[in-house]
């Protein structure tokens, strides 16, 4: 858990009392098993402590997209945790046996009464990886945006040789 990016700089035998403080839950979802549905509220997001599982949408014809694939570390339901109100666009499926740790959002931006020293780090985090995840959607549309196939080829290939 200390390797992960919500707990980047904040000392391994804080997290324990930072967990607790957020009220932190860990769950465990067998494979198959849907995390996120697609369509429903998230409030509160998740960090994969182990295993495997994918982030999928269903096209017109009940055919599976894979919009990403995620792993040990992956965060999820980031973004949408932060809007409550939005619907999640995808659904977030296990792909073996998976641990998830869930924080609630409300939890995350609340002041911390016990003024936990590595509270406003976690927060800075979370902002960071919400920048991160916004800049990644912007590089995919920027390359789908491309008028020709081969321009969207040829963009893909110079940001993943970068």
């Amino acid at each position: 858990m200390a390797q992960a990016k919500l707990f980047y700089g904040i000392e391994p035998k804080e997290i324990a009392g930072l967990l607790s403080c957020l009220r932190a839950r860990c769950a465990l979802y067998a494979k198959d098993d849907i995390i996120i549905e697609e369509g429903s509220s998230v409030a509160e997001f998740g960090i994969m402590l182990s295993g495997h599982g994918r982030s999928i949408k269903w096209d017109s014809s009940d055919k599976v997209i894979i919009v990403t694939l995620l792993q040990r570390g992956s965060e999820i339901g980031v973004m949408l945790a932060a809007r409550p109100a939005a619907k999640s666009p995808v659904a977030v499926q296990a792909l073996d046996d998976v641990s998830v740790l869930h924080i609630a959002y409300e939890h995350l931006i609340a002041r911390c009464h016990k003024a936990c020293p590595g509270h406003e780090t976690l927060l800075r985090n979370y902002m960071g990886i919400v920048a991160e995840k916004g800049l990644i959607l912007h590089e995919r549309i920027s390359c789908l945006l491309k008028p020709t196939v081969r321009e969207k080829v040829l963009t893909y290939l110079q940001r993943i040789s970068r």
